[in-house]
């Protein structure tokens, strides 16, 4: 297999920004981005299983050292 990378983005737009300053928790900062787009880094790995790139014990193995 190629070596290949998975990803996760947080778009800081101005909503999730004044959640921030205002002390909003992890999770309510998280519900906002999921609703902008936002995918964890987890939807990004299954994506790349169901592409063929790698298998889900590979996969899994890399997310238990993130």
């Amino acid at each position: 297999m190629i070596d290949f990378g998975i990803f996760e983005i947080l778009n800081v737009t101005d909503k999730i920004k004044s959640q921030i300053m205002d002390g909003k928790s992890s999770i309510q900062i998280r519900e906002e981005a999921v609703k902008e787009g936002y995918k964890p880094l987890i939807v990004d790995g299954i994506k790349k299983v169901i592409e063929g790139h790698t298998t889900l014990e590979e996969l899994n193995k890399k997310l238990l050292f993130i």
